[in-house]
C-alpha cells in the first residue's frame, strides 16, 4: 500500500482508488491471458 500512498502524495482515498484500479486491470489481464494459453495449448 505504500507504493500508492507515495503516487498519491499521502491521500489514503486517492490511494485506495488506484489500488482498486490495480485490482481490476490485474483481473482483466489475468482473463485475457488465460484465454491466450488455452488458445496455445491447443496450437502445441
Amino acid at each position: 500500500m505504500e507504493r500508492y500512498l507515495t503516487a498519491c502524495g499521502g491521500d489514503t482515498h486517492k490511494a485506495m482508488t488506484l489500488y482498486q484500479y490495480n485490482l481490476q486491470i490485474s483481473q482483466e489481464m489475468f482473463t485475457i491471458v488465460s484465454c491466450f494459453e488455452v488458445a496455445l495449448g491447443l496450437l502445441v
